[in-house]
């Protein structure tokens, strides 16, 4: 219960809560606010929006999948499932967009754009 809340903060915070409560969130609204929030600069969230456009071919499919990489960052299970699991979730969760990105900014803030293809 308290961990939905937390999520479903973070997704007023993103969209506002307007727009939270009208569902008329985007995806792009999700990634691109979800890392201004996590102290990305203006910039890097648009190239985080680039990205995950780029990494589901343009689909933006939340389902994407390539082997064992999932989600709209098509985050590695080998390398990164651990990465899932210290924010609380599973790897079968890599499939809901807003958790992928969660995992997808805590790569980023380690490691920069490098570990994707599509930077």
């Amino acid at each position: 219960m308290q961990r939905s809340l937390l999520r479903r903060a973070r997704l007023v915070i993103a969209c506002g809560l307007i727009v939270f409560a009208t569902g008329a969130c985007s995806p792009d609204q999700i990634v691109y606010h979800l890392f201004r929030h996590h102290g990305a600069s203006e910039a890097d969230a648009r190239k985080a929006v680039d990205v995950a456009d780029c990494e589901t071919g343009g689909t933006w499919n939340p389902a994407a999948q390539n082997g064992s990489h999932r989600g709209w960052f098509q985050i590695s299970k080998r390398y990164h499932e651990w990465r899932a699991r210290a924010l609380g979730f599973t790897w079968d969760q890599m499939t809901d967009g807003t958790k992928n990105t969660m995992v997808a900014i805590h790569l980023w803030r380690e490691q920069g754009w490098g570990p994707w293809s599509c930077a």
